[in-house]
């Protein structure tokens, strides 16, 4: 798990998608999916 990854040293990240976990609005809504994809490219290019 990511906790146990970390807990070795290691660096864990995880995303937050639009309708998923603690976003706010409709569970599992995606209004625009371009908005997602932009949104992981600029997360993975935040974390590389």
């Amino acid at each position: 798990t990511g906790t146990r990854l970390a807990e070795a040293g290691m660096a864990v990240y995880g995303i937050d998608y639009e309708g998923h976990g603690k976003s706010a609005g409709l569970r599992g809504y995606v209004s625009n999916f371009d908005e997602i994809v932009g949104d992981c490219r600029d997360f993975f290019t935040s974390v590389a």
